[in-house]
């Protein structure tokens, strides 16, 4: 069998005279010869073969990455579906980003390094001086001096941008907080007549509004299981020091001003008892998704505004042992406080509503004696009356009496409110639940089995009404203190109008604490209609916001993360374009390095 032997045939040209030392080396251009089986050279050149084949696909390696880096920024791709990623996961998701951004980051640095050096054998092929190649070369290697970079420092800040690439992949790719919304349903009160409430076609008496048609709607005032009656409980929970972070508490759940009044049933966390025709969906939903339920947003009835505006009245009486008061229009109390109280000295109240026009519309009369007069007074804020009394000297019985006009039904209105779930951030004092709403208003949706009824109905405008009933008729003076005055000055306890409170209050259009207390009477009972009672429902739809973890942040910002790998394939493709020729020895090989030098040899 013929065998070939290769030899290398070297040719010296000599520069002319006057070249610096290193510029007069011999040129050197070796011809790669065959010598075939009978002696004879082949003259042919065969250069030495690069192949491209590993910064080609380092470059769709890098193409790719920034594409995908592109892609998490505008797509969510989830790594949960609730919560966060275990410890153990988040370990090995931070240990897989970073070995694929260090894997990436090493071949790409490796091939841009090995086509700049390339590009360096072809210029010594061309017969540049290394002198001249030498402080390129070394920077590419990563060996130059300051002022060798400073030189090449285009060919350095592509080596650095290269290196970024790590960061630029495990900051792209981070796990990071997200959230998603889903479906929310929830329960609101239908307008039928339930045991709390009915139509009825003879005149009860009392707690009645008589209706267009001749019937009457009426109120169940004695079954301790309505909202009517379940108010004087929840007095004990008022924001009487600064309405302005919360105004009551329920169930655990603060309630800010512009959710007053908001069904109990949307932030109750409790399970629907059995046999309830309200299904408390709060509670399901947090059986699913735990603490990753962040927010539930539904468009509900509130209370806008105080249905209860009251003012001094000056018709009240005590004769003969009995204490009355009575309006122009009829409303009127009189009560016999007998032995119950030192007319001298204790303090006493008749009270009483009396219902009238339409559904939702009554009046309140308070008419009060002695230390309840002072009470009275100083909740409606009557600076000038006592300022005139000495509470210490007093020689006869002290009167005082008030007046309330109820009107609910043009401030029941639905808007769109937002329970907040454990947020750090939406804490309120010891609450770490909250509610709140905004000026919008919304038209619920129903599930799509449901027929659509209006929320707002006779039902709900008159237990409104009847919110401050309870309170009235059990001693409202007596024991809800404190939401009606000020704490006062101790030190000065004759000054009866330090005990006034002062605003913040609840609702925006109150005037005084009495009014303010009264109507959030009413926010209680309204809010208790489905969780009381076991009124009949409808379901509607509304939002939850889950959180979860995502790749990437989501930001418009993170797009940055895809300049390192995308400028280093711009360099890749810049070095592959300009590196096409071949060469017959490469710098970056040892053997390589040799055949330069000893090309270089005279």
């Amino acid at each position: 069998m013929a065998t070939t032997k290769t030899i290398y045939l070297t040719r010296y040209y000599h520069l002319a005279d006057g070249d610096s030392a290193i510029t007069a080396l011999p040129k050197v251009e070796s011809e790669l010869m065959q010598t075939t089986p009978d002696g004879k050279t082949d003259a042919s050149t065969e250069l030495l073969h690069q192949s491209n084949i590993f910064a080609i696909l380092t470059l769709i390696l890098n193409i790719s990455l920034s594409i995908f880096l592109i892609i998490v920024v505008f797509v969510e791709i989830n790594l949960t579906k609730i919560g966060s990623l275990t410890a153990t996961n988040k370990a090995v998701y931070v240990i897989g980003t970073g070995l694929l951004a260090s894997t990436c980051t090493f071949l790409t640095s490796t091939q841009i390094r090995t086509l700049w050096l390339r590009l360096v054998d072809i210029r010594l092929h061309r017969g540049v001086s290394m002198a001249q190649v030498n402080p390129l070369w070394r920077t590419i290697l990563g060996v130059g001096t300051i002022m060798e970079i400073w030189e090449h420092w285009h060919t350095f800040l592509a080596l650095v941008t290269c290196g970024l690439t790590t960061t630029a992949i495990i900051a792209g790719l981070t796990s990071s907080p997200n959230t998603y919304v889903i479906s929310q349903n929830y329960a609101l009160a239908d307008p039928n007549p339930y045991l709390c409430t009915a139509v009825v076609n003879s005149d009860p008496g009392v707690s009645a509004w008589r209706l267009a048609n001749g019937s009457f709607f009426v109120v169940n005032l004695d079954r301790t299981s309505c909202p009517a009656r379940d108010t004087l409980s929840s007095i004990g929970t008022i924001n009487a020091v600064n309405a302005s972070t919360y105004c009551y508490a329920d169930q655990g759940v603060a309630v800010k001003k512009s959710a007053l009044g908001a069904p109990a049933s949307i932030y109750t966390s409790e399970m629907a008892p059995d046999g309830s025709s309200v299904m408390l969906w709060l509670g399901t939903t947090l059986q699913t998704y735990q603490s990753s339920l962040l927010s539930t947003t539904q468009c509900v009835p509130v209370l806008t505004a105080n249905p209860i505006q009251c003012r001094k009245e000056s018709n009240v009486a005590f004769s003969g042992g009995y204490l009355s008061i009575t309006t122009s229009d009829g409303c009127s109390v009189t009560t016999n406080p007998g032995t119950a109280a030192d007319t001298a000295t204790d303090g006493w109240t008749a009270a009483t509503m009396c219902l009238h026009d339409d559904v939702g519309q009554a009046t309140i009369l308070l008419g009060s004696l002695n230390l309840d007069a002072l009470y009275l007074a100083e909740s409606i804020g009557d600076m000038d009356w006592l300022a005139h009394v000495d509470p210490l000297a007093r020689q006869e019985p002290t009167l005082y009496g008030a007046v309330c006009t109820v009107n609910s039904a043009p401030v029941i209105q639905t808007q769109t409110v937002t329970l907040t779930m454990g947020d750090q951030s939406e804490t309120v004092n010891s609450f770490s639940r909250s509610i709140h709403g905004d000026s919008r208003g919304c038209t619920p949706v129903a599930l799509s089995n449901e027929t659509f009824q209006d929320p707002i109905n006779d039902k709900l405008r008159a237990i409104a009404a009847l919110g401050p009933w309870q309170p009235l008729n059990t001693g409202l003076l007596e024991y809800v203190g404190q939401p009606l005055e000020s704490s006062g000055s101790v030190s000065d306890a004759s000054n009866l109008t330090s005990f006034v409170r002062q605003p913040p209050y609840a609702f925006k259009n109150s005037r005084n604490a009495l009014e303010d207390v009264l109507g959030l009477t009413s926010a209680l009972a309204l809010s208790r209609i489905t969780v009381t009672g076991s009124t009949g429902a409808v379901d509607y739809v509304g939002h939850a916001t889950i959180a979860n973890t995502r790749v990437g942040t989501g930001k418009l910002w993170a797009l940055f993360y895809m300049l390192p790998p995308m400028i280093s394939s711009i360099t890749l493709t810049a070095l592959l374009f300009a590196t096409r020729r071949q060469v017959p020895c490469t710098s970056s090989e040892l053997n390589g390095l040799v055949s330069f030098l000893n090309q270089r040899k005279p």
